[in-house]
């Protein structure tokens, strides 16, 4: 939204407009990394590694008139693939991760069934909470007339 304003209302004046996003990512920069929202560290640098090129990126865009030289294309290419490449890896990783941990808990737990035959328990309490439970919990029709 802010962006947004900015761009409307500095539309005249293309070099304050490009300063004030330059600005703009400066200050989500710094404040993501004063709050640092994330609970686990990794996310937070890697929020931080993406805003840092973010601002890196509208520094490049911003320091020349469109349209730009084919080496400033060919860099901020780079720039972004990298990007998305650490962004899959991360994710890969992490998702390898949470699926390991999730295998090994099921198998701990089904290791933990078949030890103490835990399995068979709650069919037993069960079958003893319907037995000292009442059959039927309407009054009888013999008991109203």
């Amino acid at each position: 939204m802010v962006l947004l304003v900015f761009s409307v209302a500095l539309f005249r004046s293309p070099s304050w407009m490009y300063s004030s996003f330059v600005l703009l990512n400066f200050c989500a920069l710094a404040s993501h990394f004063i709050a640092e929202p994330f609970h686990l560290p990794i996310e937070n640098r890697v929020e931080t590694a993406a805003l840092s090129l973010l601002l890196l990126l509208s520094v490049i865009l911003t320091a020349g008139a469109p349209p730009l030289p084919p080496a400033t294309e060919v860099v901020v290419s780079i720039i972004v693939l990298a990007a998305v490449a650490a962004f899959l890896v991360l994710y890969a990783w992490k998702w390898r991760e949470a699926k390991r941990k999730r295998s090994s808990a099921a198998a701990g737990e089904k290791l933990e069934r078949s030890n103490t035959g835990a399995a068979s328990e709650p069919a037993v309490e069960l079958a003893a909470v319907e037995l000292s439970s009442p059959v039927s919990a309407a009054p009888s029709v013999e008991a109203a007339v």
